[in-house]
C-alpha cells in the first residue's frame, strides 16, 4: 500500500466530517420549500468513506512531493460538496458557503498560482448551467447547481467538467425516471404533486465531479 494514501485519506475525511457538521447546524435553521426535491436522509458514512477514497488516491498519486497547497484545495471542495450533498437531500437547498465559499478559496488561489485558466474554465461551465436555470425558473436547473457547476469547471478545466456534468445530467435523467417509476408503482397513495417534483441534483453533479477527479489522479 503507498504509504502517502492513508494521510490523504484521513485528511479528506476529516474534511467530509467538517462539512457534515456544518451542513447538519445550516440544516437546523432552514426548512425545505413545498416544491423543492423530495428529502430524505444523506448517507452519512457513504459520504464519508467516498471522500477518505478520493482523497487516499489523491495522497498516493501526489506521493512524498505533494503540492500541499493543490491537495488542500481539493480537501476544502471536498469538504464543501459533502456539504452540498447532505444540505440537498436534507432540505433542497445548496447553501451559498459550499458553493460561493469554495469559489471565494479558488479565486484567491488562481491569482496566486498566476492561474487564471481556473477561472476562465468555471466561466465557461456556468453559462450553459446559468441558461438553463433561468429557462426552467430554477426547477429543472437551481442556482445552486449553477454555483456548484463553476467550482467543478475550475477543478476539472473546462471539457473535463463539461463531460462530468453531462454524464451527471444523464445519470438525474435516469434517477428521475426511475423515482417517479417507484412512487407510482406504491399505488394510488402517491400524490401528483410528489411525482412531479424535481430531484435532487447536487448528488448527481457531486459524484460525476468526484469520478472525474479520481481517474485524473490514478
Amino acid at each position: 500500500m503507498n504509504p502517502h494514501a492513508l494521510p490523504g485519506a484521513l485528511l479528506f475525511a476529516c474534511a467530509a466530517i467538517a462539512g457534515i457538521i456544518a451542513a447538519a447546524a445550516i440544516c437546523g435553521r432552514v426548512n425545505a420549500y413545498d416544491d423543492g426535491p423530495e428529502t430524505g436522509s444523506p448517507p452519512l458514512v457513504a459520504l464519508v468513506a467516498g471522500a477518505a477514497l478520493i482523497g487516499a488516491i489523491a495522497g498516493a498519486h501526489a506521493g512524498p512531493h505533494a503540492d500541499v497547497g493543490h491537495l488542500g484545495l481539493v480537501a476544502i471542495v471536498a469538504g464543501a460538496f459533502v456539504g452540498a450533498w447532505y444540505c440537498d437531500v436534507a432540505r433542497g437547498v445548496i447553501p451559498d458557503a459550499f458553493s460561493l465559499g469554495p469559489l471565494a478559496v479558488i479565486t484567491v488561489l488562481a491569482f496566486v498560482w498566476h492561474e487564471p485558466r481556473m477561472l476562465v474554465s468555471a466561466a465557461i461551465v456556468v453559462v450553459p448551467f446559468a441558461i438553463a436555470a433561468h429557462l426552467s425558473r430554477g426547477r429543472g436547473m437551481g442556482w445552486g447547481d449553477v454555483k456548484l457547476a463553476a467550482v467543478t469547471g475550475a477543478m476539472l478545466g473546462a471539457s473535463n467538467a463539461l463531460l462530468a456534468l453531462a454524464l451527471a445530467a444523464f445519470a438525474a435523467a435516469v434517477g428521475a425516471r426511475f423515482q417517479k417509476r417507484t412512487l407510482a408503482a406504491a399505488g394510488g397513495g402517491v400524490a401528483t404533486a410528489t411525482l412531479a417534483r424535481p430531484v435532487a441534483f447536487a448528488p448527481y453533479l457531486i459524484g460525476a465531479t468526484a469520478l472525474f477527479i479520481a481517474f485524473a489522479a490514478l
